[in-house]
């Protein structure tokens, strides 16, 4: 049985139907807009001969995409949990080296192009460095918080690994840029590596937790819980991102849920990410891609 192309197909034209609103098509950066864009990660293939969805991410960073001349485009990019992961993001997309994360275990990626180039079958690609930093905690059940209720926690250990890789703007093509610009302000891009020579990467996703990406997230303190030892945090809810299943409704549940359980997944097989980049209007201030 031959394997599915995730980036082919229903998928690209799903993420493509949820398009931003029209915006001025300008060589300038753009910021990604950090709500409604994610990363989805996908690796080796099931026993029916499909990728294995085994993540969700949000993703943030700035674009800068010059229509005239894509080989002068850049391209930054910053991949981290959702929920309480997104306190990782700085306001211009980059990370937060000196924040840790209120999850035991997770990891996040940060790319940025040195060159861009256009592809002999039309397609833009950027190649630069690709970083993922894997941190790992441990919950000291011994020493519980009485004074908030809250658990204690091992000082982070933390793994980092950089290459060089190369990330492929799916859609559209550099000659269609323009009018992508003007009519949709989306892209997808993707990068696909062996899993075997880049264990580290397979071993962060897999050993990490991803909780749920919502978009158009709302939360609310319960009623009442102030001073009860049973609290922990607000409900929020919001649309669910997946490229595996359409988008539903996230079901109310603390903001500390760790998401989907692992995900056994072969870690010899291809690893593709998979970009959904929603651009709006950078911040003030808002630093271009390095």
């Amino acid at each position: 049985m031959t394997s599915r192309n995730p980036l082919t197909g229903p998928l690209v034209c799903a993420l493509l139907a949820t398009c931003a609103p029209r915006l001025a098509a300008q060589s300038r950066p753009f910021q990604i807009d950090r709500d409604h864009s994610y990363a989805s990660f996908w690796m080796g293939v099931s026993a029916e001969g499909n990728p294995v969805n085994v993540a969700v991410a949000r993703a943030a960073g700035t674009a800068s995409l010059d229509v005239k001349n894509p080989a002068d485009s850049a391209l930054a990019v910053t991949i981290v949990p959702g929920g309480g992961g997104s306190s990782l993001l700085a306001p211009d997309g980059s990370v937060r080296r000196d924040e840790i994360a209120p999850i035991m275990r997770y990891a996040f990626i940060t790319f940025h192009s040195k060159q861009a180039r256009v592809r002999r079958d039309g397609r833009l690609e950027f190649s630069g460095e690709f970083t993922i930093t894997h941190v790992t905690r441990q919950q000291v059940t011994a020493a519980w918080n009485s004074a908030n209720n809250t658990p204690s926690y091992t000082d982070p250990l933390t793994k980092t690994t950089k290459r060089e890789v190369t990330l492929l703007l799916t859609t559209p093509h550099a000659e269609f840029l323009a009018a992508q610009m003007q009519r949709q302000q989306a892209f997808v891009a993707s990068a696909t590596f062996d899993g075997g020579e880049f264990p580290d990467l397979a071993s962060a996703l897999l050993g990490s937790d991803w909780p749920i990406v919502a978009q158009d997230e709302q939360c609310e303190f319960p009623v009442g819980a102030a001073g009860r030892r049973d609290y922990y945090g607000a409900v929020c809810t919001g649309k669910a991102v997946s490229t595996s299943n359409p988008a539903a409704p996230v079901q109310a549940s603390p903001r500390g849920y760790a998401g989907r359980p692992p995900v056994e997944a072969p870690v010899n097989g291809p690893v593709t990410i998979l970009l959904y980049l929603k651009l709006s209007v950078p911040d003030s201030g808002a630093a271009p891609p390095r």
